[in-house]
């Protein structure tokens, strides 16, 4: 019997769907280097778009069964591999702070002690295991939990690399535990009893150090582990990177929650994806009698996860071995002895651009056009405010030009923007006047646009020919100064 076609061998795998992107693999890009041989035998590889995929497994299983069945098969040989997809990918934002970084993923909480370093460090474990490669940034400068809990104390070396332009820079090399790259203050301290007294400039600045002075190398992940609450250090790396997403850390009772929902209602507002809710320390198995019990009450992050909108990651248990071997720096992942609920870990992947800016040396490409991923989630993860998927700014004609997701289109002219500066010294603070309040000209210097940046997801910077550059314009005051230009 001949064997089959390629096209026959394509049209049965394409009734495997994606459950997370609801499409089906081949048209996916999931089937790659299929090869048909003369007697029957199929091979092809199965690229997942992450190591840590829960249906790999039952992809492979169905891939064989599916082609096995056709006339003319002798032999299925599927192999299973994985490319993470690079995240939000910007002109020049990610390529100059984490060049070599496919995804970063936050682990946040409103407030301390609810177990969010702990779960950062077994989720960087976790996605190490599956074989993805993997880094984890300490971002918790006053409170430093990773040195104690992987055991690695040494100070990082540092080493000579070339940048971009050939010059030879000094970064530092991550230290390694578990198959993970570690970096964190408390490494650099040394003493784990040295405090770090530190005002808030002095704490962004350390954090930008520890991203872009550090040499990552190649990374699927690197998951970040922020200090708890809405201050300055999660509020830089949120404006310093393009976040994939962010997952809070709350405990079930009531006071907890509410302090987690401020910390994520802060994500929002910097359009950082919130991929939702995680309930530490849901519950106790009594060692005596069997039962389980509930210290801080039950459920209050699912509740609140409903309420908001965001999905429900899971419910993790008080187990005294986790304690244990994070204490003991054993690492790895820890036992589970209730499985519990859990979700796959999604959200939006961020815009993946590759139209090349037309007009030459007049228009830069804030970052290119692209259409942002649909994902089952989406109606959940939704901003609530359009977002752009084309930011260009056209210096022969002195505007901002920004197409958003909705298909809207908007133009604004340099002295519009510049009269338009929400900055301090613009606008005035603490109910001083500013700048602009008495002004009723502007020299041509002020007013031409000079260079656009991104700031995070949330926002762009502008720079005028005068050099005035501390204007952050919010995606949602751009919407509403295209709806009253005046």
């Amino acid at each position: 019997m001949a064997p089959p076609e390629e096209r026959q061998v394509l049209e049965v795998l394409s009734k495997i769907q994606d459950p997370d992107l609801g499409r089906d693999v081949v048209s996916l890009g999931m089937i790659k280097e299929l090869a048909i041989a003369p007697d029957g035998r199929v091979a092809f590889t199965f690229e997942l778009t992450t190591p840590a995929c829960p249906v790999r497994d039952r992809f492979h299983s169905m891939a064989e069964e599916l082609v096995g069945a056709l006339p003319g098969v002798t032999a299925v040989d599927v192999k299973m591999t994985a490319n993470v997809r690079a995240a939000f990918r910007t002109q020049g934002q990610n390529d100059q702070m984490l060049p070599g970084v496919k995804q970063t993923i936050a682990v946040a909480s409103g407030k301390g002690g609810v177990g969010k370093s702990t779960v950062a460090v077994n989720l960087a474990a976790s996605l190490a295991r599956t074989g993805a490669k993997v880094g984890l940034l300490d971002a918790d400068i006053y409170g430093p939990s990773v040195p104690g809990m992987t055991g690695i104390h040494e100070q990082p070396r540092v080493v000579e690399r070339p940048n971009a332009k050939g010059e030879l820079e000094k970064r530092l090399v991550p230290l390694e535990a578990f198959g993970i790259k570690l970096m964190s203050i408390g490494f650099i301290a040394g003493d784990s009893t040295t405090a770090m007294v530190w005002r808030g400039p002095m704490v962004s600045r350390a954090i930008q150090q520890m991203m872009q002075d550090v040499d990552w190398g190649e990374l699927d992940y690197l998951v970040l582990d922020l200090p708890p609450g809405t201050g300055d250090a999660s509020l830089t790396i949120a404006q310093s990177i393009p976040l994939t997403g962010v997952a809070i850390v709350a405990t079930p009772q009531d006071v907890a929650v509410d302090i987690a929902v401020k910390a994520l209602q802060m994500f929002r507002q910097l359009n950082v994806t919130v991929l939702g809710l995680i309930e530490n320390m849901s519950w106790f198995n009594c060692p005596d009698c069997g039962s389980r019990h509930h210290p801080f009450g039950h459920g209050g992050a699912e509740r609140a996860a409903q309420r908001l909108g965001v999905p429900f990651l899971g419910a993790l248990p008080l187990v005294s071995e986790i304690r244990e071997e994070a204490d003991r720096a054993r690492g790895g992942r820890p036992r589970r002895p209730d499985r519990g609920r859990g979700a796959r870990v999604g959200g939006r992947q961020g815009l993946r651009g590759d139209r090349q800016p037309a007009g030459g040396a007049d228009l830069d490409s804030v970052f290119p056009q692209a259409a942002r991923p649909q994902h089952p989630l989406a109606t959940l993860l939704k901003d609530q405010d359009p977002f752009p998927v084309a930011i260009d700014l056209v210096k022969a004609e002195n505007s901002l030009q920004i197409e958003w997701e909705d298909g809207a289109r908007s133009r604004y002219g340099g002295a519009q923007l510049r009269w338009a500066c929400p900055c301090a010294e613009c606008r005035g603070e603490m109910g001083s006047p500013g700048r602009l309040d008495s002004a009723t000209e502007l020299p041509a210097e002020e007013l031409t646009l000079r260079d656009a940046r991104l700031v995070g997801q949330y926002a762009v910077a502008l720079e005028f020919a005068s050099g005035h550059a501390t204007g952050i314009y919010t995606f949602r005051y751009l919407r509403q100064l295209a709806a009253n230009p005046a």
